[in-house]
């Protein structure tokens, strides 16, 4: 829809007069000012602004498919993300300009800063990148050196394969998650890590069956980090064979088999922070693997990822239910599954849906499964009280 009237979309009230004020905006006009909301980073640090590119991303490829009965309630949950991430904290002031020669010295100079815990070196080096690339080419070159970072909760991979679907993305957005990648020593998934002492090659049944059965041990650390390192640390990879380089494809596919198995079978209070992010990370990483030679690793990190999530939390062997397709109850409409996440508040709701529709794409046998996994966490969060999802 093109605007007609010009109306200031920091004035819309957040309320029931919203939506035929809203109706006036057209979607490139929002989307530009959710960019806009998005570009300079926020001085708080937390679980909204890191989401906020990677939610927003995930709104945006979600809404042509949104039932138009549902769309304007859909747009307004984006102006909502650009509305509150502008209303957290304060905004980071401009780095210094960074002098580089080329592209892949600012690249350099992006990895050295993340691996050395320096935010403003990171933030200095993603504006120039910005300013040199297209989201697609960033995604090209970045993602062979970010595929096995754990900074950023572990969620580079995510932004990039967004990047990759949407190579016209505003960049600008990319300084908050360059500076959360720097931030902290909890980036390096060590060969240690995924390559214990007694993890032999096996099959990739064997290697299902291995994930499936993974539980948890007692108490789990918080966050993703915490997830991999406690799984790392404890040799949790031994008992998961490694797979041949032309298995790499189907060692995937059977992680995302595991993870959606995990959502539908395994402890429901894990669905939203938990078995959530046991998809949609190893599918970000899969969706950027044909842009670097770091197949090996990239499906190591994937694993320990997945492995990592049922260490922490797993409760019961779900390796049977990663292994049947899911072809079982009624038909789920995926529109208006669609629909459901992108109305909903939570931004891992839609990253998660998201996922699922990738995964789906990415192992057409097992599309049902995917499918009942999206509906599992949507109905997850249509069943909390009004307070909890607000």
């Amino acid at each position: 829809m093109d605007p007609t009237t010009s109306v200031d979309l920091m004035d819309i009230p957040l309320d029931a007069t919203a939506m035929e004020l809203l109706g006036r905006i057209g979607d490139s006009e929002l989307t530009a000012f959710a960019f806009d909301a998005l570009a300079v980073p926020r001085t708080v640090e937390n679980s909204y602004t890191l989401h906020a590119p990677l939610e927003l991303a995930a709104r945006l490829d979600l809404l042509d498919d949104v039932p138009e009965r549902l769309r304007d309630l859909a747009r307004l949950r984006i102006l909502g993300l650009a509305r509150g991430f502008l209303a957290t904290g304060e905004p980071v002031p401009p780095p210094p300009p960074l002098e580089c020669g080329s592209v892949e010295e600012c690249l350099e100079r992006l990895v050295a800063a993340v691996s050395g815990a320096d935010p403003e070196g990171a933030d200095a080096a993603a504006v120039r990148l910005a300013a040199e690339l297209t989201a697609g080419e960033l995604a090209e070159v970045a993602a062979g050196e970010l595929v096995t970072t754990m900074g950023a909760a572990g969620h580079a991979p995510i932004l990039l394969a967004s990047y990759r679907r949407r190579p016209d993305s505003d960049l600008r957005p990319f300084r908050g998650t360059a500076r959360r990648l720097a931030l902290g020593d909890d980036v390096a998934v060590t060969r240690r890590w995924v390559s214990p002492t007694g993890r032999d090659r096996g099959s990739v049944e064997e290697f299902t069956a291995a994930l499936g059965a993974t539980t948890s041990p007692g108490t789990a650390p918080w966050g993703i980090f915490g997830w991999v390192s406690a799984a790392g640390e404890s040799g949790a990879m031994a008992g998961v064979p490694e797979l041949a380089d032309d298995e790499i494809e189907e060692g995937f596919r059977a992680l995302f088999r595991v993870a959606a198995a995990s959502m539908l079978a395994d402890d429901t209070e894990v669905a939203p922070y938990g078995w959530s992010h046991g998809l949609t990370i190893p599918v970000g990483i899969r969706e950027v693997l044909d842009l670097h030679d770091r197949r090996r690793e990239a499906l190591d990190v994937a694993t320990l990822v997945v492995a990592g999530v049922r260490h922490a939390h797993g409760k019961v062997d779900v390796s049977g239910a990663a292994v049947a397709s899911g072809r079982d109850g009624p038909r789920i409409d995926e529109a208006e599954l669609v629909g459901a996440a992108c109305i909903g508040f939570d931004g891992h709701l839609v990253k998660y849906v998201q996922a699922c529709r990738t995964a789906a794409a990415l192992d057409p046998g097992y599309r049902d499964l995917y499918v009942r996994a999206a509906d599992h966490l949507v109905r997850w969060w249509m069943a909390r009280p009004p307070d909890e999802v607000a």
